[in-house]
């Protein structure tokens, strides 16, 4: 595991352990996982975000997905969920959203 201190605002204390958990080419999927371990209680850091806004994609690294040490596993498990739930294609969501609009509820 490794021990790093982060260069952001709101990171880990700097003795803290920060594990890097995952690392996507692009910020928008990095930041869906950001949202997905924060919503299950995990405190998330995403590095390289500031080059991800300038560049397409980042080839080396990728943006990457920080985690406390101690909650590693647990965001292993939400990413894996996460991942390995079903995709939707383009037209099962117009259909969600046409049958949401016609139900008159106006939520997706």
């Amino acid at each position: 595991m490794l021990k790093k201190t982060l260069d952001t605002d709101g990171g880990p204390d700097p003795d803290e352990e920060v594990v890097t958990v995952a690392s996507y080419p692009t910020i928008v999927e990095a930041d869906l996982v950001r949202e997905e371990l924060q919503a299950a209680g995990i405190d998330v850091w995403v590095a390289n975000a500031t080059v991800a806004q300038t560049l397409t994609t980042i080839q080396e690294t990728g943006v990457t997905i920080q985690v406390r040490g101690d909650d590693a596993e647990k965001a292993r498990g939400v990413i894996l969920a996460l991942e390995s739930a079903p995709q939707l294609s383009e037209d099962e969501i117009n259909k969600q959203i046409d049958e949401s609009v016609a139900g008159g509820n106006g939520s997706v």
